[in-house]
């Protein structure tokens, strides 16, 4: 009777053992199970935090600095992302660690945008400055054009006065004469009579011209394109003149007659065409011609 009561301790206690060990093989199952599946979790969140660095890392990159401050925040929180990146790819992690690692990225998420907003701030201020500088340089140029435009109006009205300064003559009449023994001065046509050569015209009345003494010169030219008459040279700066006579006059802006004698050699009194040219100094005020037969 005790033997079999013995028998009885013994397949409760076997059992009892049996469904301990059933227990445990269930438990250590599952806990494999979720800690394969946690690991398969970790490795997922590890890879897609790594490709969120890899992002920032590219938007960090973007970011274009010309403050020699900022340049060294920016530095700066590029080696973190790469410290980073590293130690994903060089640990085992758990999920206390993965937790850190998305927390760092988050500050640095958040460093990246303070700091986009100092270089938007400095790029606004450059912009503003820029702009203060182009306003300042389109104002100093249109100063300088208007400027420009006033110095060649001032250019013009001045080429103007000096045009219209310019002393000018009418009535221009060249002839050949001859002097009688009573000084009578007669007028011919024939070359071989021809003694002298008589210019005369009117000085216009101009208020612009200069006043005072003037030099007026004629140049008198034969048809053999001989220069008559004294043929002396003036110069006035760069350009000279071959005149045949010179006569000063006291110009007082009126209308002023006057008249040029001038002695011709016989061997210059040739027929043909004459070639008359009035100056007053270098300028030329009048081209005429006569001819003697």
């Amino acid at each position: 009777m005790s033997e079999k009561k013995d028998n009885r301790v013994l397949k409760i206690l076997v059992g009892i053992l049996a469904l301990f060990l059933i227990i445990s093989i269930v438990y250590t199952f599952n806990f494999y199970q979720e800690n394969q599946e946690s690991i398969e979790v970790i490795s997922q969140e590890k890879k897609k935090l790594k490709n969120e660095l890899d992002t920032l890392q590219k938007k960090y990159e973007a970011i274009v600095i010309d403050n020699s401050s900022l340049k060294e925040d920016l530095s700066r929180e590029k080696k973190r992302i790469s410290m980073l990146l590293s130690s994903l790819d060089s640990s085992k992690m758990t999920n206390d660690q993965l937790q850190r690692y998305k927390i760092e990225a988050e500050l640095l998420r958040r460093q990246r945008q303070k700091l986009l907003k100092v270089v938007d701030s400095f790029s606004q201020k450059n912009q503003e400055l820029q702009e203060a500088i182009d306003s300042t340089s389109n104002m100093l140029q249109l100063n300088q054009q208007k400027s420009d435009s006033l110095i060649f109006q001032n250019q013009e009205l001045e080429n103007q006065v000096q045009k219209a300064a310019v002393l000018q003559l009418s009535d221009l009449k060249a002839e050949g004469v001859y002097i009688k023994n009573n000084d009578e001065i007669n007028v011919t046509s024939k070359a071989s009579k021809t003694e002298q050569i008589r210019i005369c015209f009117n000085l216009l009345e101009n208020a612009l011209a200069k006043s005072g003494k003037r030099d007026i010169y004629v140049q008198v030219i034969n048809p053999k394109n001989n220069l008559l008459g004294s043929k002396k040279l003036i110069s006035f700066g760069d350009k000279n003149l071959n005149y045949s006579a010179l006569s000063t006059i006291n110009y007082q802006n009126q209308k002023t007659e006057m008249c040029i004698l001038f002695a011709i050699s016989a061997q210059k009194r040739v027929e043909g065409r004459y070639v008359i040219n009035v100056f007053d100094g270098e300028n030329r005020m009048a081209t005429d011609t006569f001819i003697l037969k």
